[in-house]
C-alpha cells in the first residue's frame, strides 16, 4: 500500500530542515530568536510571523518523524496483518545504513580537507554558541572506531552521529520503529487500541521532559494513529472526507507548525509562551492536523502527488544526508568570499540560494548513482548469505 502524498511531504520537510539548518548558521536570530544578534530587522519579522515555518528545522523534523510513523503500518495493512516485526526492523537498518555511510563519509572528507568554514565565520554569522557544537574535533581514521564508517554503522543507530549531526535522528526513527511495528501488529484489530495509543503518547511526552528525544516516540505514534484511522482495513467505520474539516485543520495546523523555536517578545506567537508545554507538542499536533487536512482536501492531495513533489520526495533522504557537510563547507566558504565584495546579508542569501540548487543536484546523484546501486549490492549479499 502506497500513499504518495506522504513521500511528497517528506521531501518538502527535508528541504525545510535543510533551509532551517542554513539559517541556524547564517541567521541564528531567525532560528533561535532573541538569544542571538540580528543582522537586519527583517530577521525579526521572519522570526515572529508564520513565515518562520520556512526556516524552522525542528518543526519540519517533527513532520518527518510523524510521517515515518505514518508509513510504518501500511505494509501490515496491505498484508492482512502478517508482518515479521524483527525482519522488517532489520530491513529498515539495511535501508538506512548505506545513506548514513555516505553522509558520514562526506562529513569526514570535509573535515579531513580542513574546509569546515562554518567555524571560521562565526564573527560574521553571530552563531558561535551553536556552530561550535558541530564538526569541531580532530577527524579519526576512516576504518577505526573514531572514523566515519563506525560512526555511520554503529554510533548513528545507538548513540549519536558526530560527522553528520542531522543523521543522529536516525537512531530514534530506527529504535522507535521496532516498538511501533510490534504495537501495530498486536493491536491491529483491538478495539481499545486508540486508548492505548493516547496513553503511550502521554507517557512519551512526560519522558520527553527528561530528555526531549524521548517524545519522538509519541510523535511517530501520532503518525501511526492517523494512518490507522484512515487506512486500517479492519476498522468498522469509514471516514467520509470533509472539505470544511480539511480547511479548518489546515489553518490551525499551519499556525501550530509555524510556532518559532524561541518565543518572540512581541506579536501573535508571544502568547504561546504562556502555554506551558514544550514546542514539540505544538509542532506535532500542527503537522498531524496538516496531514488530516490533506486527507480531506482532494485538490491539495492532487497537487502534492504531481511529478515535481514526488521527485522531491524521491531524493528526500539524500537531501537529509548531504546538506550538512555542504552547508558547513562550500556554503560557508561562499559567505566568507562574498563579504569581500558585498554586504553580509547579500552574501549569505546568495550563498543559501546557490546551495539549495547544489544540494538538490548532489542529492539526485547520490540517490540514483550511489545509494541505489549500494542497496542492490547489499541485497545481493544478504540473499546469497541466506541461500547458503
Amino acid at each position: 500500500m502506497r500513499v504518495n502524498y506522504i513521500n511528497s511531504l517528506k521531501g518538502i520537510c527535508c528541504l525545510l530542515v535543510f533551509i532551517g539548518h542554513m539559517s541556524s548558521l547564517f541567521f541564528p536570530y531567525v532560528y533561535f530568536g532573541t538569544n542571538y544578534a540580528m543582522h537586519s530587522q527583517i530577521e525579526k519579522y521572519l522570526f515572529e510571523t508564520p513565515i518562520n515555518i520556512l526556516f524552522n528545522a525542528p518543526s519540519a523534523l517533527m513532520c518527518f518523524l510523524l510521517l515515518s510513523g505514518f508509513l510504518l503500518p501500511l505494509s501490515t495493512f496491505s498484508n492482512n496483518g502478517k508482518v515479521a516485526v524483527l525482519s522488517k526492523w532489520g530491513e529498515k537498518y539495511v535501508r538506512l545504513a548505506p545513506m548514513a555511510i555516505l553522509g558520514c563519509v562526506l562529513g569526514w572528507i570535509v573535515m579531513k580537507m580542513d574546509v569546515v568554514y562554518s567555524l571560521r565565520i562565526t564573527d560574521l554569522t553571530f552563531s558561535r554558541n551553536y556552530t561550535e557544537w558541530f564538526n569541531n574535533f580532530v577527524p579519526g581514521n576512516l576504518l577505526l572506531s573514531d572514523g566515519p564508517l563506525y560512526d555511520a554503522l554503529i554510533n548513528t543507530f545507538f548513540d549519536g552521529c558526530r560527522y553528520n549531526a542531522p543523521l543522529g535522528t536516525l537512531k530514534y526513527i530506527w529504535i522507535f520503529s521496532l516498538l511501533l511495528l510490534g504495537l501495530n501488529k498486536f493491536c491491529l484489530k483491538w478495539k481499545f487500541r486508540y486508548i492505548l495509543y493516547m496513553f503511550l503518547f502521554a507517557v512519551s511526552y512526560l519522558a520527553g521532559k527528561y530528555k526531549y528525544e524521548y517524545f519522538y516516540f509519541g510523535i511517530m505514534l501520532l503518525g501511526l494513529f492517523i494512518c490507522d484511522i484512515y487506512y486500517n482495513p479492519y476498522k468498522k467505520y469509514v471516514l467520509k472526507r470533509n472539505s470544511v474539516l480539511g480547511i479548518l485543520c489546515m489553518i490551525v495546523g499551519f499556525i501550530l507548525a509555524s510556532v518559532p523555536k524561541g518565543y518572540p517578545e512581541h506579536g501573535f506567537y508571544h502568547y504561546f509562551g504562556y502555554i506551558h508545554v514544550t514546542h514539540y507538542v505544538f509542532w506535532a499536533f500542527g503537522w498531524g492536523l496538516i496531514v488530516i487536512a490533506v486527507e480531506n482536501l482532494f485538490l491539495v492531495r492532487r497537487v502534492l502527488e504531481n511529478k515535481v513533489f514526488l521527485w522531491v520526495g524521491d531524493i528526500s533522504f539524500a537531501v537529509f544526508a548531504v546538506h550538512w557537510p555542504i552547508t558547513i563547507s562550500l556554503s560557508s566558504w561562499m559567505v566568507l568570499k562574498g563579504v569581500q565584495h558585498t554586504s553580509y546579508m547579500r552574501a549569505a542569501l546568495f550563498s543559501m540560494f546557490l546551495t539549495v540548487g547544489l544540494v538538490i543536484g548532489v542529492a539526485w546523484i547520490v540517490q540514483h548513482k550511489v545509494y541505489k546501486p549500494l542497496c542492490q549490492i547489499e541485497k545481493g549479499i544478504i540473499k546469497k548469505l541466506e541461500n547458503e
